[in-house]
């Protein structure tokens, strides 16, 4: 019971972090025209994904009860990941009123990195069998060009030897 609850605590951790490049890209490009954080959650909410959805409903919920920086700390205790803190203190410092176009973009890059990562470790999971139907795939690929050149060949003999 306590390893399934430890499971499903990680799978909704893991699916957060998985989506949190798409939120720094999207806070990115909203700093651009403003500085809003409440409004920037409220609209990336939207279009989030059941767990990431879940939590920024509370925290929007939280920042219109209370104070901005006190919600935006509990939804990184909450989530309980270094990348989800990373976010959080970004939002805090624009909050603030710091200049952080640089923060964002460079932690768009880095969580870009890191998803990466995350896909490839996906696809060395692959099982040996996609790699065996690829592989057979390739092969028929080649053996239909080797067919229609063998059959070129064959219809214009005589015109290369006659």
């Amino acid at each position: 019971m306590i390893k399934s609850v430890s499971v499903q605590i990680q799978a909704k951790q893991d699916a957060i972090e998985f989506e949190l490049p798409r939120m720094v890209f999207t806070i990115e490009k909203t700093l651009m025209h403003s500085r809003d954080v409440l409004d920037m959650l409220e609209s990336y909410q939207e279009n989030a994904g059941p767990e990431l959805r879940e939590q920024l409903a509370i925290t929007t919920a939280d920042m219109r009860s209370g104070n901005y920086e006190s919600a935006l700390t509990r939804l990184e205790t909450r989530v309980g990941s270094a990348m989800m803190s990373d976010v959080c203190r970004g939002l805090q410092s624009i909050l603030r009123g710091d200049e952080t176009a640089a923060y964002w973009s460079s932690l768009s890059i880095k969580f870009a990195d890191n998803q990466r990562q995350i896909m490839k470790k996906e696809a060395m999971k692959a099982p040996g069998k996609v790699k065996y139907l690829s592989m057979s795939l390739l092969g028929c690929f080649i053996l239909v060009y080797f067919v229609v050149i063998v059959y070129q060949i064959m219809t214009n003999i005589n015109v290369m030897f006659g």
